[in-house]
């Protein structure tokens, strides 16, 4: 059951939660200087930003 969610559930979230982020940002929602630091901090180092 829970390799099922992850096979099949999370990749379509991912997609949906990067659109919904990437909307976020066209918005200015976020605060620029923080989403800079978070874009080069080691601790965010596994997220791509480019998408």
């Amino acid at each position: 059951m829970v390799f099922d969610i992850i096979k099949h559930d999370l990749p379509d979230f991912k997609s949906k939660l990067i659109d919904l982020l990437n909307l976020e940002v066209k918005a200015n929602s976020f605060d620029p200087g923080e989403l800079n630091a978070a874009r080069n901090s080691l601790f965010y180092k596994h997220v791509d930003f480019k998408k």
